[in-house]
């Protein structure tokens, strides 16, 4: 199947899906549910300060298929048809256990328990592209098996994961796939928070969550001359989330320690604060960013730090169908940028 036809497969999904009339793309019993998901992202996007790097984009062009059985399994299965090679890549592939209200268990491919802002859903972020923390410097996706324990309102949680290094995490940190371990630390001591940016819901009840985080692995480090060796790598971090009424505010901070075979060690560091309000009577939700990167403190040109504003609108009042139209203005290491995008998403 051509990658066109695929982004006209999730448009149709999608459209059908937004509105009741046509039904939901769900099918359920007493004992399973099968739901179709899936999402397009359209967009436009120019440099300032170069003319000529205009080009149209797809953020995420996505297929989903979940499934619920007896109360006890859940499964989900996602392919991404944005790939580079033209082939659709498997996003998620994993199964897991949720029988008991104090514990599940995970396996398969799936995002690495870690750091909060990659743990949200491109369909349900601020920004149309992620922060140079959330994209390049924590982990995404792997391999593995992962463990929560949770109080029965999931207002506490300890996560726990094992990794292989062979998927997704493969081609950005990890040459030659070595394991990942992981843990991440989370307490909401008010009402449960929503997993996504923002507070499109407009939430009564004020809801906030803290969480900590960190793994160890063996990655591909990156010294001074840019020469990739084999060292090992603990990543550390903590972020604080909060919303009420249409406001919503949320910050991270993230470092890294660095031990390669050869050469000295080295720091790495980043840190994101962003903030929206969504107005109610007129669906719309301006949005600020701050973010800076600097993936090693050997090197002096590689500091990376912008701010981006946001505006978002919401014509059903949810993910479903969204319009984003962003500006970034590079302080340092990074060019002005404005970039609009368009969101059909379904559930």
């Amino acid at each position: 199947m051509t990658r066109s036809a695929c982004i006209l497969l999730v448009l149709a999904a999608t459209t059908l899906a937004s509105f009741p009339a046509y039904g939901q793309l769900r099918l359920e019993d007493e004992n399973f549910s099968l739901e179709l998901g899936g999402r397009v992202q359209p967009g436009y996007q120019f440099d300032l300060e170069s003319k000529e790097d205009r080009h149209f984009f797809f953020g995420q062009n996505r297929l989903s298929l979940g499934l619920e059985a007896w109360g006890l399994f859940e499964a989900e299965f996602t392919l991404d048809f944005n790939s580079n090679g033209g082939y659709p890549e498997v996003k998620d592939l994993y199964a897991r256990y949720v029988g008991l209200d104090w514990m599940s268990v995970q396996m398969g491919q799936f995002k690495v328990p870690a750091s909060k802002q990659r743990l949200v859903s491109g369909s349900s972020s601020l920004f149309i592209e992620r922060s140079p923390l959330s994209s390049d410097f924590v982990p995404g996706r792997d391999l593995g098996l992962a463990l929560s324990l949770h109080t029965p309102l999931r207002h506490y949680a300890l996560k726990l994961g094992a990794f292989t290094g062979q998927g997704e995490n493969m081609r950005k940190d990890d040459e030659e796939g070595f394991p990942l371990f992981s843990a991440r630390l989370e307490a909401m001591p008010f009402a449960p928070l929503s997993k996504g940016e923002g507070d499109v819901e407009y939430s009564d009840a004020f809801s906030m969550m803290i969480g900590a985080y960190g793994t160890y692995s063996r990655d591909a480090a990156t010294e001074p001359d840019l020469q990739r060796i084999d060292g090992e790598r603990w990543l550390y971090g903590g972020d604080l989330s909060m919303k009420f009424r249409g406001l919503f505010v949320s910050a991270e901070f993230a470092g890294a320690y660095y031990q390669p075979s050869l050469g000295e060690s080295y720091y790495g560091a980043g840190f994101i604060a962003q903030a929206s309000y969504f107005i109610a009577p007129i669906y719309l939700e301006p949005a600020l960013r701050f973010d800076q990167l600097n993936p090693s403190d050997l090197l002096e040109d590689d500091l990376q730090r912008s701010l981006s504003f946001g505006l978002n609108a919401y014509p059903l009042q949810s993910h479903t169908l969204k319009f984003m139209l962003n500006y970034t203005l590079g302080l340092e290491g990074q060019d002005d940028l404005v970039a609009f995008m368009m969101q059909l998403a379904y559930p």
